[in-house]
C-alpha cells in the first residue's frame, strides 16, 4: 500500500531500485541499492540506502522504507531439474547459473517423425 516498485536495474556490481511512494498525499520516488542472492530456492533482492530526495525538509523518510522496497523472485519449476547455484550482477543485468544432474538430451525431439513426410 502506498508504495509501487517501478524498475530494478544492474548498476555498478549491485543493483539500483526506484519505486514510487505516497509520502503525506504526494506520490514521490524513492531510489536505492540492492543486493542479490539466492536463498531457498529464490532470488533475494535485499534494498538498502533508500532515499526519497524530494521530501520537504523536516521530513523524514517513511519507516522500514527499505524493507518494503525488498522481495523475492520464486525460481521453481525450472527444467531438466535444474537447481540455483549462484546470481552475480553485472553491466548486462542479473546472471544466474544452475546445475543439474543425470540430465538426457535427445539428439531429435521426443515425438518427433523422422523419415515421413
Amino acid at each position: 500500500s502506498g508504495l509501487r516498485v517501478d524498475s530494478v536495474r544492474a548498476d555498478g556490481g549491485g543493483l539500483a531500485v526506484r519505486a514510487t511512494v505516497d509520502v503525506l498525499g504526494r506520490s514521490l520516488t524513492a531510489t536505492g541499492r540492492a543486493t542479490v542472492q539466492v536463498e531457498r530456492g529464490a532470488l533475494v533482492i535485499t534494498a538498502t540506502r533508500v532515499t526519497v530526495p524530494d521530501l520537504p525538509a523536516g521530513i523524514p523518510a517513511p519507516d522500514g522504507l527499505a524493507g518494503r522496497l525488498s522481495f523475492q523472485v520464486p525460481l521453481s519449476g525450472l527444467p531438466f531439474g535444474l537447481r540455483v547455484t549462484g546470481v552475480h550482477t553485472g553491466d548486462h543485468g542479473v546472471s544466474v547459473s544452475a546445475r543439474a544432474s543425470h540430465v538426457v538430451l535427445n539428439e531429435k525431439p521426443a515425438g518427433a517423425l523422422t523419415g515421413h513426410r
